[in-house]
This record gives structure tokens, sequence and C-alpha cells, in this order.
């Protein structure tokens, strides 16, 4: 996947973790400018790295997502381990790469599958041919050559509808 992200030229990674602040009637959006991840909490104290958020991308999602579902917004900029270790492994070549960390919710699957839609449509559907969102900044795409495989059920499953 590092290969993949890494030849797709994605300017962000936003990224949907299991082992943040988990709200229980509303997604949690991580608006921080800068954020920081270790391994400190498995006894690796050397390993540290440091990624930028990106705002102005994070704040166009903010104004969609709150329109579908309950959204809370948060400025943390330590990263739980849901996010720093897949980070950390798809990053190490991208250092100009940013980041917006979303966190889910108690809320039941519906609301959690129109929040997908949403930010489907907003990375994906709104890009320029050139694989750019409607902010102008660039998307990694699904694709057959994925080093993980390709399931035709993922492009299948993104492509329903309501």
């Amino acid at each position: 996947m590092e290969q993949d992200l890494y030849a797709s030229q994605a300017d962000t990674i936003l990224i949907i973790s299991p082992h943040g602040p988990l709200q229980e009637n509303a997604f949690t959006l991580n608006l921080s400018p800068e954020f920081h991840g270790d391994f400190e909490a498995f006894g690796d104290l050397a390993t540290k790295f440091s990624l930028n958020g990106n705002i102005g991308l994070a704040h166009k999602i903010r104004e969609k997502m709150e329109t579908i579902a309950p959204l809370v917004l948060i400025s943390r900029d330590k990263l739980d381990h849901g996010a720093s270790i897949p980070l950390y492994l798809l990053s190490r070549h991208l250092p100009k790469i940013k980041i917006i960390p979303l966190y889910y919710s108690g809320l039941d699957l519906t609301a959690h599958y129109n929040i997908g839609q949403m930010i489907k449509n907003e990375l994906l559907n709104s890009r320029t041919k050139n694989r750019r969102d409607c902010l102008g900044r660039s998307v990694a795409p699904l694709n057959e050559k994925r080093a993980a495989g390709y399931s035709p059920k993922g492009a299948k499953f993104d492509k329903k509808t309501d």
C-alpha cells in the first residue's frame, strides 16, 4: 500500500481510527494543524514522527458532514496508535503528506454508510480528470494494481447509491 500511495502522488490521507475519542452520538473530526505519533505505549521510545494536518480540506469535509450527522471537532496533536501505526508505515517516503484523522461514532450503520458516501463524493467525484479533489489536492485512487490485491466487490460497493 505504501508503494501505491507513493505512486498516486496523493497530498492527503484521511484516516479513520477505531482507537481515538469515541462519541456515542457523533463523529469526531480532528482539525489539528500538526500531528505527532510515537510508539512509547509499545516500549519503543525512539520512533517518533510528525505530519501536518490538511485544515482546508478538513473544513470542507466538516461542512458536508455537519449536514448528514452530528459532528464533534477536536484539535489534538497526539495521534492514537490506530492512526499512528498505519500512518508511520504509509508515510515514511512522503514527508509532505498531510492527514485528516476521523473517528467513528456509536451511531448506527446507516449513519456510517452515509458519512462514507459523502466522503467518497467529496474526495473522488469532485476531482478533476487528474485525480484532484474540489480543493485541487490529489487523492489516492482505488485501483487494480494494489499490492494487497483488488476486489471487484470494493469497486461495486463504491458505486452503490442510497
